[in-house]
């Protein structure tokens, strides 16, 4: 069973149009069937191969390109020896995010580092499924995935359903901060943060030190219709890049930690908090650490109430300023 995180064929990328980001100092990884062969061919590669696990190697290679990038942006492995001869990683990218889970492959996108692009007639989900039966067994695919604790059998089908959806009094409190955008605005973000979902989904569900399946799960909706606000809340005109939304995602994480816990209950966990804060704020981290203290708020009339003591202009500052004293304001369950 195979879980593409994207839609067949909703995706499409341009190498020359980006000047070749993913060849540029990131160096490429290269399997052990793989690596006889490419050394066969460039003996020279070796000086600059170290061995990774799983009898992988990686080869560095400098921010000004790979060893293999011609003056014309094409690769000079694929020009000369042909596509089936690249390194795997570099034949699948951007789709070389390749896990396992629990038995069902999981395809998932590189948009971190590619500017790939929203397509009506891109990149099918065969092609890249003839792509890694063309590679075959590789300790560069069919990575496990780090799994959640309590993670349920039926996830994909959840997954598979999950949505973004804006509105209700959450939204309203939000936009109060932020501002409203406008109807056509969100026609703009909504789709596209709707395509790009299941792989934002999958990356924070399936890594490193995840919170448990039903707490992180609990909080993703909440936590996706703040990344719609964020995006149609910036100046740059048109639909946002799926790069952009995928930087906001991350870069942006202070934000979103805030706001997809808004409704929650708060209680003072600590006497101990940053006060080291612009004088600016100071009216406001006072109001939020008194309302904590006093307690029987949500974290969402917290940030209203210490909002309400600055300048219009400047209260969505009240967000990185809560998300700085999180730890003395929530538990992190």
């Amino acid at each position: 069973m195979t879980y593409f995180t994207f839609p067949d064929g909703g995706l499409s990328y341009d190498c020359q149009s980006c000047g070749q980001r993913c060849c540029r100092g990131r160096g490429f990884a290269v399997g052990g069937e793989e690596l006889v062969q490419l050394l066969g061919r460039v003996p020279r590669l070796a000086s600059y191969l170290r061995l990774g696990a799983g009898g992988s190697a990686y080869a560095v290679d400098l921010t000004d390109g790979c060893w293999f990038l011609a003056s014309d942006g094409n690769c000079q492995i694929e020009v000369d020896h042909g596509r089936p001869a690249k390194p795997s990683t570099c034949k699948l990218f951007p789709f070389n995010r390749v896990f396992t889970v629990r038995g069902t492959r999981v395809i998932d996108v590189n948009t971190t580092l590619c500017p790939v692009a929203v397509a009506n007639d891109g990149v099918s989900h065969q092609e890249i499924l003839d792509d890694l039966a063309a590679i075959g067994p590789s300790p560069l695919v069919d990575v496990p995935a780090p799994l959640p604790p309590e993670l349920p059998d039926d996830w994909q089908a959840i997954e598979e359903a999950a949505s973004v959806d804006i509105g209700g009094p959450r939204w309203d409190a939000w936009t109060s901060l932020y501002g409203a955008p406008t109807p056509a605005r969100l026609d703009e973000v909504l789709p596209v943060v709707r395509l790009l979902l299941p792989s934002l989904r999958f990356g924070w569900i399936f890594r490193r030190g995840a919170l448990p399946w039903p707490v992180v799960t609990r909080r993703l909706p909440a936590r996706a219709a703040a990344l719609v606000l964020l995006a149609a809340s910036s100046p740059l005109p048109g639909p946002p890049s799926l790069r952009a939304l995928t930087e906001l995602w991350y870069e942006a994480a202070f934000a979103l930690d805030v706001l997809e816990r808004w409704d929650e209950p708060v209680k003072l966990r600590s006497t101990a908090f940053e006060s080291d804060v612009p004088a600016l704020l100071q009216p406001a981290l006072g109001a939020l650490l008194a309302g904590a203290f006093r307690g029987g708020k949500t974290l969402g009339q917290l940030v209203l109430d210490a909002a309400a003591t600055l300048p219009q202009a400047t209260r969505p500052l009240v967000i990185a300023l809560c998300a700085g004293q999180r730890a003395t304001l929530l538990s992190d369950g």
